[in-house]
């Protein structure tokens, strides 16, 4: 069932791309004139991470206050400290990003009712994400932010990102390890904002880049 549900996600990999690109703009604040602020996101992975209320905007120093709205509107910056490093994949950006995918189709067409059987379920009965959603979805992400730190901005396609990929998978295995209440959260809440694993025994060294990334990620108590 979860192999399925793998390869029903890759049929779909293109509007990981899609969904990721009308979601970027208002989640990360930026635009065709912002490369740097693009680049400031994709820097030690703070894409993953919420903003923390009351920061700035690195780049203009502006005081960006966050609306309390129904549904938050996480376009605030942050600055080095700026972001919550303690709740990794908390950005809403995430789920937004699965949730446009997710409703592509309608009723029984859509890609959402495709795979909900395929989806793990919590003690409740719950249906959960899976890391795998989880590190598509920030990949995506990752390639739309790529593409508006690149002047003059060119919209790149959704293909030779499997070290993305498995970068942001590597982050999630590591959470998973270290903090499995905080991995639990965030994917029953990663889907709980899509609609308002088996894991491997084999033992693989990460790469040097996912070496560095994991050296960003703070999970101490």
């Amino acid at each position: 069932m979860f192999r399925q549900l793998i390869g029903r996600l890759s049929n779909f990999r293109g509007g990981f791309k899609v969904a990721a690109d009308g979601v970027v703009p208002l989640a990360y604040n930026v635009n065709l004139n912002t490369p740097e602020r693009a680049k400031y996101w994709l820097e030690q992975q703070r894409l993953i991470y919420p903003p923390k209320p009351d920061t700035k905007d690195p780049v203009t120093g502006a005081i960006i206050v966050r609306v309390p709205l129904p549904v938050p509107a996480h376009t605030n910056l942050g600055q080095p400290g700026g972001i919550d490093k303690k709740r990794p994949f908390g950005n809403i950006a995430i789920g937004q990003t699965l949730a446009h995918l997710w409703k592509k189709g309608r009723g029984k067409d859509s890609i959402g009712e495709q795979i909900v059987d395929m989806l793990p379920r919590t003690d409740a009965g719950k249906p959960t994400a899976t890391a795998p959603m989880i590190a598509l979805a920030c990949a995506a992400l990752h390639s739309t932010l790529e593409d508006y730190t690149i002047q003059p901005f060119r919209r790149s396609e959704f293909e030779g990102v499997e070290d993305v990929y498995k970068l942001y998978l590597c982050l999630l295995e590591a959470i998973a390890q270290r903090k499995p209440q905080w991995y639990a959260e965030v994917l029953e809440q990663t889907l709980k904002n899509v609609s308002a694993e088996g894991s491997s025994k084999t033992t693989v060294t990460p790469s040097q880049r996912e070496q560095e990334a994991l050296s960003y990620l703070d999970l101490s108590d």
